[in-house]
């Protein structure tokens, strides 16, 4: 087995939850900010983002397994909403942090020099709008063959994007980033419902 850095891969410590629409409209801010942070430390799934960027006006995947061309990797991506429906009476919250810096590698075994990743994302009913591509799900195909290859990662330093969504039964999607205002809070509450 060798070790490869990872290029273009990030991870996100994400969770997400259905709450009663009552509960939520009667929570204060602060009160759900720390429920979040709770949720986030005690209840967070490691998620995935591959990084893109434009080149000649085109969005391409930056991913990369080592630092030279080593290792060919193709990238075969499909993503959907792999959550429930929203009951009525219901508010999804999904929320995520990442941080600042992402290391990441891979042990590939000896003799491999091409790569299949095959990535089922998951938008969770709104990372589409987010516009990355988000996944826990992955295999790696070498040749006709499935291989048990799986990323070693840590994240590591400040908060680089905290971001809270709320979606309710309708696919209606409300977005809150960081730290916000008691004013700012309610007024996606409303939007979403809520009579103050």
């Amino acid at each position: 087995m060798q070790n490869y850095k990872i290029h273009g891969l990030s991870e996100i410590m994400l969770f997400h939850c259905d709450m009663d629409k009552k509960e939520l409209f009667q929570t204060d801010r602060r009160d759900y900010s720390d429920f979040i942070d709770e949720k986030l430390l005690n209840e967070s799934s490691q998620v995935f983002v591959l990084g893109e960027s434009y080149s000649d006006n085109e969005l391409v995947v930056d991913f990369k397994i080592g630092d030279g061309n080593e290792i060919n990797c193709k990238i075969e991506y499909s993503e959907e909403n792999q959550l429930p429906a929203i009951e009525e009476n219901k508010i999804r919250l999904v929320c995520w942090e990442m941080l600042e810096e992402t290391n990441a590698s891979i042990d590939i075994p000896e003799g491999i020099s091409e790569l299949n990743l095959k990535i089922k994302g998951n938008t969770y009913g709104c990372m589409d709008e987010w516009g990355n591509k988000a996944f826990e799900n992955y295999s790696f195909i070498a040749g006709n063959e499935d291989q048990e290859l799986y990323f070693e990662s840590e994240s590591f330093g400040d908060i680089k994007e905290k971001v809270f969504y709320f979606i309710d039964f309708n696919g209606n999607c409300e977005e809150m980033r960081g730290k916000v205002s008691a004013k700012e809070y309610y007024e996606i509450l409303r939007r979403l419902g809520a009579i103050f």
